[in-house]
C-alpha cells in the first residue's frame, strides 16, 4: 500500500513539474507576442508613412493583429488554466497522496497570486494594453487608411469591415478572459 502512494505522490510530483513548465514556456512565447506585435505596429505605420503610395499597408495591420492578438490571448488563457488546475486539482491530490503525512501545500504559489491586494489593479492595466496593443491599433490602423483616402474600392472596404468585426470579436473575448475578480 506504501509503494502505491509513492507512486502515485511521484506521478502527481511529475505532473506538476510537467505543467509548470508549460506554464513557463508559455508564459515566455505569450510575453514574446507583445514585443513581436509591437514590432509589426511600428514597421507597417513606418512603411505606410514612408511609402504614401503603398498605405494600402495599413489595411495588413489588422490582420496581423487579430492572428497575434488571438495567439496571445489563447496561450493566456492556457496559462490562467494551468494555474486553476494546479490550484484546485492537483494540490489538494498531491496533499491527499503524500505518503508520510499532510503535505502543507496551502499558501503556494498560485495562492499567493490570486490574493495579492493590487491584482485587480493591474488585471485592468494588463487589459487596457492588451486592447491597446492588438485591438486598438488596427482600429486605428484602418481609420488612417481611410483618412489617407478619398475614393475607396469596393473591396477595401468589405476588407475592413471584416478586419472590424473580426477585432470587435476579439475586443469582446479580451474582455471576457480577462479574469478581473479580486479572488478566483
Amino acid at each position: 500500500m506504501d509503494n502505491i502512494l509513492n507512486n502515485n505522490f511521484t506521478f502527481l510530483i511529475k505532473e506538476y513539474e510537467k505543467l509548470k513548465d508549460e506554464q513557463h514556456k508559455r508564459i515566455e512565447f505569450r510575453d514574446h507576442m507583445i514585443y513581436l506585435t509591437l514590432a509589426a505596429i511600428g514597421t507597417v505605420f513606418s512603411f505606410a508613412l514612408e511609402k504614401p503610395d503603398l498605405n494600402i499597408a495599413l489595411l495588413v495591420l489588422p490582420f496581423l493583429c487579430i492572428v497575434l492578438g488571438w495567439t496571445y490571448l489563447a496561450n493566456d488563457e492556457k496559462i490562467s488554466a494551468i494555474g486553476n488546475y494546479v490550484r484546485t486539482c492537483l494540490v489538494p491530490k498531491l496533499t491527499e497522496h503524500h505518503p508520510h503525512d499532510k503535505l502543507p501545500l496551502s499558501g503556494h504559489w498560485e495562492d499567493f497570486l490570486k490574493k495579492d491586494k493590487s491584482r485587480r489593479q493591474r488585471k485592468w492595466f494588463q487589459l487596457f494594453i492588451d486592447l491597446s496593443i492588438y485591438c486598438f491599433s488596427g482600429l486605428i490602423s484602418i481609420i488612417s487608411f481611410y483618412k489617407l483616402h478619398d475614393n475607396i474600392n469596393w473591396y477595401f472596404n468589405l476588407v475592413s469591415i471584416a478586419e472590424g468585426l473580426l477585432l470587435m470579436f476579439l475586443t469582446y473575448q479580451f474582455i471576457k478572459y480577462a479574469d478581473l475578480s479580486k479572488n478566483k
